[in-house]
């Protein structure tokens, strides 16, 4: 079996720009180079700790951007802030989005298009939707109810 590629991106879209991401033998875990739209990461580090890392940067990036970088003289202050992003926002984020995958993944299982339908309309469309529907698959798709003959009239 083929290994797996690494979780490594080497671009990060960030309020319209692109920031590259390279990494380094450093340190630290990571640093911006906010005028060079760059982000250094620590190489070998494991592809958790570099999502960590990069969303972390990211967050220094957006205040940057955002012009709350300004406003925001001391680098311990930022720090912090950026921390508290990390620890609180990033970890909700990251299980919505886990739990929004799984449920559409949930969703997607099973579901079969309406183009099927005209697919094997000549050789018994309708008996296999309605076997499909019988057994509760759900049916999706770009057409209504009313297009389609055997929902239409219940064959």
């Amino acid at each position: 079996m083929a290994k797996q590629p690494k979780y490594r991106p080497t671009e990060v879209m960030i309020g319209g720009h692109k920031f590259s991401i390279e990494y380094k033998q450093m340190d630290d875990f990571g640093v911006l180079h906010f005028e060079k739209r760059t982000i250094h990461i620590r190489k070998n580090l494991s592809e958790e700790d570099t999502l960590d890392t990069i969303l972390h940067e990211v967050v220094h990036a957006c205040f940057a951007l955002s012009g709350l970088g300004y406003l925001i003289d001391n680098e311990n202050l930022e720090e912090a802030l950026v921390r508290a992003v990390e620890n609180l926002v990033v970890p909700t984020f990251k299980r919505e989005h886990l739990s929004y995958l799984k449920q559409k993944e949930k969703r997607t299982k099973g579901e079969v298009c309406f183009s099927l339908y005209y697919y094997l309309y000549p050789i018994g469309g309708p008996i296999v939707f309605t076997n499909l529907v019988s057994m509760g698959v759900p049916i999706v798709g770009n057409k209504q109810k009313e297009q389609i003959p055997y929902l239409k009239y219940g064959y």
